[in-house]
């Protein structure tokens, strides 16, 4: 067995320090004279921490002790002062004094394992909240099919009633309901509008077995409202609940859980047809859609039984000013009380200025704020870039007409054609898989930096090639490449704009800079779907190509890296203005790269704390270009 020795050397590298022994405690002296020493020598990617270790050991003691003192948590004042001390030099925590030897153990597991390929029980130790957030993405995906269910084909004249059919199918999503959970998530907290979403899709189905329109209408309202309330509000609940380390795959592992579910519900869909179908098409669409409303309110009442027993945001909680009651979630949330302790300060701490004003401002005084205040502005700019980039190019790339034409085209069989529909969806799921990987290995910016040129290739190859190949030929080959080339892009880079958008606002601007994110998204989709002209002169490649050229740039300036941080310090990340972190990147990093990978010059990146743009610190991350750690 591994003793304790071996684990702080593996920890430290081999290091020649002393170290303590579990029967002597090293005295406050000694620990900061380490401290003070090791920064001497610390690494550029962890410069964003210096400002909070150059903090004496009493001032941490003496915060520790009035925040004890304010809010009445006298009874877990040791942990407290522990998890303070710890929370500001974490990768040393052995220099801790009066850990025991499951703390110990469970913070040099927290050290080693910094990825792992599966989100789960490693991560979020209270198994009735682990499995509600997975029922919340089988929720989101029979929403989301009940609502696709009920769509009319696409044709270029269509009647302005069917027009308001479309608006009725896909406004709830836009209107409502992505902006209703701002106002609901601040009254009800995360579990609260849950269960009001749950509830409005138990309601929608419900309603949609009324014969009149007017009910199918209100239940199309109804469940479009849920889902985009269920949508915000579980992405934020994930990345609020997760560590630094498993926050990206918590929000991946949603969408996966949901693309398992429509692949099962698919199958279901086929089974009932094979079953109880019929040859006229308007019984088959009944049955099935009775079949969607049976099991969507079963698996909603499931997902209300296991929200009510699973645990509220800490983050929500500290806000609100209760935080007996966030330090009683982290301790389910997390292995260890003195984890669980470390966490509830470092939230409390970096949340003190967004707590005064939580709960007074106006919505509308948010809102404004959304591009007043820097620190809001710097967030919301590339998530407002990504969001219009992966939207665009996902319509771009999906062969909607073609697939079409080949339809009615009749050059291969119905059966052939739904084992391909089948085929690409089993492997964007092998491939997502491996995307909850490298969300956390390349980080949000790097991934995307490495996907963006996949979308762009197989856009200006196909335009070229359509000049030599036959009418028919053609449409085949762009079907083939552009869904193969959307299938693999899609699978790494389309859930970057919703995982970025749930981690990089403050607490306080949270729900609405999600809300805002996911409009940009939806409000695409939405002109695609109700103008056929729009599609036809936007979508053109001949001004869809330099878009997104000049997307690609703007993303490469504009976006800063948040994988490695926890959520109480991201906040570092957007000190620095925006005009100094892309006057950095065009004229010190781009010229490095120049020199480095295409002259082949031995030359060395000047750090951005060190160069003449530093106003504030920045954490540049993954830039795409080096190998995963």
């Amino acid at each position: 067995m591994m003793t304790m020795g071996k684990w702080i050397t593996m920890l430290t590298g081999g290091a020649k320090r002393r170290q303590p022994d579990s029967e002597e405690a090293v005295s406050h002296e000694h620990v900061q004279h380490e401290w003070e020493e090791q920064n001497e020598i610390e690494n550029s990617s962890e410069e964003y921490r210096h400002h909070a270790t150059r903090i004496s050991q009493r001032q941490i003691l003496i915060g520790v002790d009035e925040f004890t003192a304010k809010y009445n948590l006298h009874d877990i004042r040791d942990i407290l002062r522990k998890g303070a001390i710890l929370s500001q030099s974490p990768d040393r925590f052995w220099l801790v004094e009066g850990l025991n030897q499951a703390d110990i153990m469970a913070l040099s597991v927290e050290a080693l394992e910094k990825r792992r390929w599966f989100y789960g029980r490693q991560d979020i130790f209270d198994t009735m909240t682990l499995l509600s957030y997975y029922l919340g993405g089988v929720a989101i995906a029979q929403a989301g099919l009940m609502v696709g269910s009920s769509m009319v084909d696409d044709d270029d004249s269509i009647s302005p009633a069917e027009r308001l059919a479309k608006i009725s199918k896909y406004a709830p999503f836009i209107i409502i309901g992505y902006w209703l959970s701002e106002l609901l998530n601040r009254c009800s907290g995360r579990r609260g509008t849950i269960v009001i979403a749950g509830i409005f899709n138990i309601v929608g189905p419900i309603a949609g077995s009324g014969g009149s329109w007017q009910w199918s209408l209100a239940s199309r309202i109804f469940i479009g409202t849920g889902m985009g309330i269920l949508f915000c509000s579980l992405s934020i609940y994930g990345a609020e609940i997760s560590t630094a380390r498993s926050r990206g795959r918590a929000i991946l592992w949603l969408q996966l859980i949901s693309q398992l579910t429509l692949i099962l519900m698919l199958g279901l869909m086929f089974v009932v047809g094979f079953l109880f179908g019929t040859p006229d098409p308007t019984s088959n669409m009944i049955v099935l859609n009775k079949a969607y409303s049976a099991i969507s309110v079963m698996t909603f009442c499931l997902l209300l039984v296991c929200i009510w027993k699973s645990v509220e945001s800490p983050h929500w909680l500290v806000l609100r000013g209760e935080m007996h009651q966030a330090y009683m979630s982290l301790c389910r949330l997390r292995k260890t009380e003195l984890q669980a302790g470390r966490d509830l300060y470092m939230i409390y701490v970096q949340t003190i200025p967004e707590q005064r004003c939580y709960g007074k401002s106006s919505f509308t005084t948010r809102f404004h704020q959304l591009v007043t205040l820097p620190r809001v502005r710097r967030a919301l700019l590339p998530c407002i870039i990504i969001s219009f980039y992966m939207s665009i190019a996902a319509l771009q790339m999906t062969p909607n007409q073609e697939l079409q034409r080949l339809l009615h085209s009749s050059l291969f069989p119905p059966i052939l054609m739904l084992l391909g529909a089948i085929s690409v969806l089993i492997v964007q799921t092998g491939l997502k898989l491996f995307a909850a990987y490298a969300i956390e290995a390349y980080g949000r910016r790097g991934l995307l930096m490495r996907a963006m040129p996949h979308i762009l290739w197989p856009l200006m190859l196909l335009e070229v090639s359509g000049a030599f190949l036959s009418p028919q030929g053609y449409y085949i080959i762009k079907i083939l490449f552009k869904g193969s080339a959307a299938t693999l892009v899609m699978s790494f880079a389309a859930h970057v704009p919703l995982i970025y958008a749930s981690e990089v606002f403050p607490a306080s601007h949270r729900e609405i800079g999600l809300a805002m994110t996911m409009s940009v998204t939806g409000v695409i989709e939405y002109l695609e779907i109700l103008s056929s002209s729009w599609r036809s002169v936007f979508l053109h490649p001949s001004i869809m190509g330099p878009l997104l050229i000049l997307m690609s740039i703007l993303t490469y300036l504009f976006m800063r890296e948040t994988s490695q941080y926890p959520l109480e310090e991201m906040h570092m990340v957007f000190e620095a203005s925006t005009k100094n972190l892309a006057l950095y990147r065009l004229f010190v990093e781009l010229p490095y790269k120049f020199k480095r990978y295409i002259l082949r010059k031995d030359v060395a990146l000047e750090p951005f704390e060190e160069s003449k743009y530093n106003v504030g610190m920045i954490t540049l991350g993954d830039t795409g270009t080096s190998p995963p750690p």
